[in-house]
């Protein structure tokens, strides 16, 4: 009732199918619809045993936007907190306006980021919303 949330049964409830695959997340309808209109960021943490952030890196790299290039290239840059300690790299993807599509990885994080690392988590999420670079 808080958050304004209807109760439902027994989870999943009969709303939800499972009918996505790894093969055809990558087509619409799904990510490129929301990469050309909006920012996205998808991170992992580097350290993450159960979904290793190279298959995320595969997987990103697999909607095939090319990585940015020229000066404000960010092809597997340090992302740093403001004392200067590496908190993971990135990837930023040529996407035309208004869309945007940053790949970024939390060091020392392992799957769930927020638990393993959670100053440079929030950092790099703040970082997100204020969209001003990382």
């Amino acid at each position: 009732d808080a958050i304004h949330v209807r109760p439902m049964g027994s989870w999943p409830g009969s709303g939800i199918s499972y009918s996505r695959s790894a093969p055809n997340l990558l087509t619409s309808p799904g990510y490129p619809e929301l990469i050309s209109s909006m920012r996205v960021l998808i991170y992992s943490g580097d350290f993450d045993a159960q979904i290793p952030h190279c298959g995320t890196e595969e997987w990103t790299r697999g909607l095939g936007y090319p990585p940015k290039r020229g000066n404000g290239s960010r092809y597997y840059q340090p992302w740093l907190l403001a004392n200067g300690q590496v908190a993971g790299r990135l990837i930023e993807y040529d996407v035309p306006p208004p869309g945007s599509f940053v790949y970024a990885t939390v060091a020392g994080a392992g799957h769930m980021v927020s638990t393993f690392k959670p100053h440079e988590g929030f950092e790099l999420f703040r970082r997100f919303l204020a969209g001003r670079g990382y």
